[in-house]
């Protein structure tokens, strides 16, 4: 992307990166809980014509032990990923990331950090998010006295400190937690109390990336259309996230559109990526967002 091509996004009220959909940085492979190989996922990138891959294999911790990369596959993605750089150079940009959940250790050599929140904790026990609707149920059940509205408070006091617990400069999948709640099936997203909750979690992770100053360490080899959005902002970037959308877990990409507005309404640059397990969908949903925010 060029000064120019960029300041025409500044021009706009929203700042959305990946504005041709021809990229994607949030992206995983069989090192982690993807189906396919790295050079299965850049073949399927050239053949969509993008201009550059980002890789963001599910870093380990112990609660994410059964599909993220313990440290030895870590060193083993972090390796391929690198000799990918090398060997499609002259076709597309290679960018190696991470996707690194609240509770995972902090690690260098990476290019851009994905910070997420996978889990919670309640009375020492670590719930997961996102897991099945019945792990979802039987921990609110067991542990919030089948309070959901609980649990949903709770990601989000996790998910106003995830970028400082994760020293991440993309925001994943921000509203994780409603990712069964399709229909309203289990709190209303519509209640006033749920809106505050979340938008009280934006602006906790707005503040505490500026207080930080994390805009200004910036990994070198920084993926170039990430650090024009964040130099020229301040701000740390939020995904528009169409992943669950093309599990048929949500209707919409997250975040809820009462997000965007506000993220917009703040400033806070926007990035469209797939979440891809699945070389299939490497750009699944992307065309809807672009004629909605290539204007």
């Amino acid at each position: 992307m060029d000064l120019v091509a960029l300041a025409d996004i500044m021009k706009r009220r929203y700042k959305v990166g990946n504005i041709d959909g021809k990229s994607n940085y949030h992206t995983h492979t069989f090192y982690c809980d993807g189906k396919n190989s790295p050079e299965e996922m850049v073949e399927r990138a050239l053949e969509l014509g993008f201009t550059s891959l980002g890789f963001s294999g599910h870093q380990f911790s112990v609660p994410d032990a059964d599909y993220a990369m313990d440290p030895i596959v870590e060193i083993k993605y972090k390796n391929h990923i690198k000799e990918l750089q090398e060997e499609y150079k002259d076709r597309i940009k290679i960018y190696l990331g991470i996707e690194r959940d609240y509770y995972c250790d902090l690690r260098s050599g990476y290019q851009y950090v994905i910070g997420s929140t996978h889990h919670i904790e309640k009375d020492g026990h670590i719930l997961n998010v996102d897991e099945s609707p019945q792990v979802f149920e039987k921990a609110v059940k067991e542990c919030f006295q089948g309070d959901y509205m609980a649990f949903v408070e709770e990601y989000y006091k996790k998910e106003s400190q995830v970028l400082l617990r994760t020293g991440g400069q993309i925001v994943g999948h921000f509203d994780l937690v409603t990712v069964f709640n399709k229909d309203n099936r289990y709190f209303n997203e519509e209640d006033s109390a749920y809106k505050a909750m979340a938008l009280k979690a934006v602006d906790e992770i707005l503040e505490s990336f500026s207080q930080s100053g994390m805009s200004k360490e910036i990994p070198e080899d920084f993926p170039e259309e990430f650090a024009m959005l964040i130099y020229a902002t301040g701000l740390p970037i939020f995904e528009i996230n169409t992943g669950a959308t093309a599990k048929g877990r949500r209707d919409l990409p997250y975040p809820a559109p009462f997000i965007i507005e506000h993220l917009a309404d703040s400033g806070v640059p926007l990035i469209m990526n797939s979440d891809c397990h699945d070389k299939r969908y490497l750009d699944f949903g992307f065309k809807p967002l672009v004629n909605r925010y290539g204007e």
